[in-house]
């Protein structure tokens, strides 16, 4: 089952609305530019939907199940860092490559951009690379609704940690921990937008600790940063209890200053939008800046 944290969708904004005549448009306008320090605007999703199939269900290229359906391309190669692909069913498979059929699973959540006929148009960019939409039947999905996304609810999260700045500087700013089995940990700098936290995608660290130190160090290599911790602030338990990662809660104001910095520093092309949908959790939606 694809997880609920799928980078729901992709759309340029503003988007320009269709004008078929056997088209509706319900998804997607630009809201007014949004004041913050990371400059994002939050996009305006009409629709949500849910996936009601109990199989595998094939995204298609246009709103015909006869036109092509979305396949992934996998490094024919035994390594975690083998290349991935998105393309569309009738492409040549590049040699080296492996083709699978990729679609999407009972209880993925995708956001709706416009209906057509007995399909919807939803947002695929993000999970599916440079996929930007595609096409699924109304018939098996259903629609679900959101919730604010408010900072109680952001803290209160229990697969990671996050702290939502309430004051100052840096009032309304997120700093989101995530601890990964495989590609360990991580911090990410979002902002607190209406009813949504909005992440650059690139404004993003690796963690890692340095017992000598008694400071913040980061190390920068082309796109790549790095946190290095003193011990006494990397000391919070994963679920697990494998491993000991960063409390947030244990950051003066002066390193959370310095973290926001660093990171609003990147550049980045896209932006992810998690949402929260009750009894599912937190999905999210990805666009172009």
């Amino acid at each position: 089952m694809k997880k609920l944290s799928l980078g729901l969708a992709g759309i340029l904004m503003p988007m320009l609305f269709m004008s078929c005549t056997n088209t509706k448009t319900t998804a997607i306008q630009e809201e007014t530019e949004t004041e913050n320090l990371l400059g994002v605007s939050k996009p305006v999703f009409e629709k949500f939907v849910v996936v009601i199939e109990d199989h595998e269900l094939p995204i298609y290229q246009k709103a015909d199940k006869n036109s092509p359906i979305l396949y992934c391309w996998t490094e024919d190669i035994e390594s975690d860092m083998a290349d991935v692909q998105y393309h569309w069913s009738g492409e040549t498979v590049a040699e080296g490559y492996v083709s699978n059929e990729c679609g999407v699973w009972e209880g993925c959540i995708l956001a709706v951009l416009s209906e057509e006929g007995d399909f919807y148009k939803v947002n695929t960019l993000g999970d599916f690379g440079d996929i930007e939409v595609g096409y699924l039947p109304k018939t098996a999905v259903r629609d679900i609704s959101t919730e604010p996304y408010t900072a109680d609810v952001a803290e209160a999260v229990k697969w990671h940690q996050t702290m939502v700045i309430k004051d100052g500087k840096y009032k309304n700013l997120v700093l989101t921990d995530n601890f990964d089995e495989l590609w360990g940990e991580s911090i990410e700098l979002g902002v607190l937008l209406d009813g949504c936290i909005a992440y650059p995608v690139g404004a993003k660290a690796d963690c890692d600790v340095d017992v000598t130190l008694d400071k913040i160090k980061v190390s920068k290599e082309e796109n790549y940063i790095t946190f290095f911790f003193p011990k006494n602030i990397r000391n919070r338990p994963t679920s697990e209890g494998f491993e000991e990662i960063v409390d947030l809660k244990k950051l003066s104001e002066e390193q959370v200053g310095e973290i926001c910095e660093t990171l609003m520093s990147q550049k980045y092309d896209k932006v992810r939008f998690d949402y929260y949908v009750p009894d599912y959790g937190v999905t999210s939606v990805t666009t172009k800046k």
